[in-house]
């Protein structure tokens, strides 16, 4: 299995690597084998996907990136190659 970079991001915390088919392929860190997270941002993604489709009337969405803000961390889950990509980050400080 190749290794992401998802380790080099600042402040992440923990990462995920999922199939489309919602196995996790990679993890580490807080999210190390979080099959709880890993299938509901893959249900996230897959709904705006879907939520973009029919507001715009378009076969094929532009949905590239999305993020869900907590107060102390962020999950921020990435669409490339058929996989979704998330990190978990601490979010800085205000």
């Amino acid at each position: 299995m190749a290794s992401t970079n998802l380790d080099t991001i600042p402040g992440q915390r923990g990462s995920l690597v999922i199939a489309e088919d919602g196995a996790i392929i990679q993890s580490n860190g807080e999210l190390q084998n979080d099959e709880k997270t890993a299938a509901i941002m893959l249900q996230m993604m897959k709904n705006s996907v879907k939520l973009i489709k029919s507001v715009n009337g378009e076969r094929k969405s532009n949905v590239q990136r999305l993020s869900v803000a907590y107060k102390n961390y962020s999950l921020v889950a990435s669409i490339w190659n058929h996989k979704v990509y998330v990190v978990k980050r601490i979010n800085p400080e205000t």
